[in-house]
C-alpha cells in the first residue's frame, strides 16, 4: 500500500488532515483519533463530539477498510508506526511488527511459565497443608499408634 492509494474522502472531513498526517508521517492526531487508532473504543466514545456513536463506527470502519493494518489496532502498533515514521517507511515497519510480535510472544511464554510455576507451588502447598491437617485430626495419633503395633 502506498500513500497515494489511500482514499480519505470517505472519512469525516474534520478528521482527514489528522489521519493523513498520522498515516503518512506518523504525527499523532487528536485524542479522539488516537483512541480510535489504539482500538480503545471506550475512550473514543468518551471523546467523540455531539455527533455520537455513529462517528466512532464510521471512523473504525474507515480504518478497517482503508488504513494500513500496522498503523492502528493496538497501543503496540501505534508505537511501532510512530517509531517508523509513517507509510513511506513501511518496509521498516514490517520488520518492526515482526520484532514486536516476537517480543510479545516471548513475554507471553514467560507469563505462562510463571503462572504454571505458581500453580504447581500452590498445589504442593495445599498437599502439605492437607497432610498436616490429617495429622492434627482427633484420633490420628491413636491410629498411628495402632499401626505401629
Amino acid at each position: 500500500m502506498y500513500a497515494e492509494d489511500i482514499d480519505y474522502s470517505k472519512l469525516d472531513e474534520r478528521l482527514r488532515g489528522g489521519m493523513q498526517r498520522w498515516i503518512e508521517r506518523a504525527i499523532l492526531p487528536g485524542d479522539y483519533l488516537c483512541a480510535c487508532l489504539r482500538n480503545d473504543l471506550r475512550s473514543a466514545f468518551d471523546k467523540v463530539d455531539d455527533s455520537g456513536p455513529e462517528d466512532v463506527k464510521r471512523t473504525i470502519r474507515w480504518l478497517y477498510w482503508n488504513a494500513p493494518y500496522l498503523c492502528w489496532g493496538s497501543p503496540e502498533r501505534i508505537a511501532v508506526w510512530e517509531a517508523v515514521g509513517g507509510i513511506k517507511n513501511v518496509a521498516d515497519a514490517l520488520a518492526l511488527d515482526s520484532a514486536v510480535g516476537n517480543i510479545m510472544q516471548a513475554s507471553s511464554k514467560r507469563v505462562h511459565a510463571i503462572i504454571e510455576g505458581h500453580a504447581k507451588s500452590m498445589a504442593a502447598a495445599k498437599r502439605e497443608a492437607d497432610a498436616r491437617e490429617r495429622e492434627c485430626e482427633p484420633g490420628a495419633g491413636m491410629e498411628a499408634a495402632h499401626r505401629m503395633k
